[in-house]
């Protein structure tokens, strides 16, 4: 999985300019270490799937993988980051009270967006899977079946990598660099401890055999969300569920998003 984590100029500093430029070097080289570190992790995985499963399990994760990977894209590291951050920070610069009201309220409506999103691929992963893969692919009954099983496990997967991404803007303009950049190391690792651990003892010619993997991205989503909560608690920046959804600042993200949404939908 890779880090789509950027240096940007909207990151929040009051710190002279030959400090600040230190400073971005040294998280540029942070995040360096982060990203080749899950890069090389998720070769190693890559690696390992070939060599443990068989073509028609690997097949049906990647398929299964895709639509949750296109939520997450749309919601998530995506459009959703892009439109957020320039705003938190026009906030978070004007006052903290206003920046954590923002925080509290996005991410409330966040959490009802991907919730009614969840429940659905939960129920009808086949109603979204039939209209993205190619009709040969259905074909395949048992590989289909398969898909439609881990895809099903899968979008559990969707809550937890789009609220990683959420907190990793918000750190990110907060100037915290390193841990949503080695965050991703966290899935790839748990990815490669479901392919080997289970493989060791769960029969292939068991039905479950391949759950460990879609089981794997959800456990890995898990951790690489949980790790920036503390760093979120110390700046005081931990959301705070509210039903009080009107707010002019995210009513500013939600017109940033549409052009994106549009563009990465269209991508996809």
């Amino acid at each position: 999985m890779s880090n789509d984590t950027n240096l940007t100029s909207e990151t929040i500093s009051t710190a002279p300019a030959g400090t600040q430029a230190g400073s971005v070097i040294k998280n540029a080289l942070k995040m360096a270490f982060g990203t080749m570190t899950s890069r090389l992790l998720g070769l190693f995985r890559e690696v390992l799937l070939a060599a443990l499963f068989e073509k028609h399990i690997t097949d049906a994760w990647s398929a299964a993988f895709r639509i949750p990977n296109l939520f997450r894209r749309l919601l998530g590291e995506g459009s959703l980051s892009v439109s957020f951050i320039p705003v938190f920070v026009d906030a978070h610069l004007d006052s903290e009270a206003r920046a954590k009201n923002l925080v509290n309220t996005m991410y409330s409506i966040l959490l009802i967006i991907l919730s009614a999103i969840t429940v659905f691929g939960l129920l009808f992963p086949d109603l979204i899977l039939s209209t993205v893969l190619d009709p040969a692919y259905i074909a395949q009954t048992e590989k289909y079946n398969l898909t439609v099983h881990m895809a099903r496990i899968m979008f559990l997967f969707l809550f937890f990598i789009s609220s990683f991404a959420f907190f990793m803007g918000i750190l990110n303009a907060l100037g915290e660099f390193f841990l949503p950049a080695i965050a991703p190391t966290l899935w790839n690792l748990a990815m490669v401890i479901s392919t080997i651990w289970p493989a060791q003892w769960l029969s292939r010619e068991s039905a479950h055999y391949g759950d460990q993997l879609a089981w794997g991205v959800v456990i890995g989503g898990v951790l690489q969300c949980l790790i920036l909560i503390p760093a979120l608690h110390r700046k005081g920046y931990f959301p705070k569920l509210t039903a009080q959804f009107k707010n002019p600042d995210v009513s500013r993200v939600f017109r940033n998003m549409v052009p994106g949404l549009i563009g990465t939908g269209l991508l996809q």
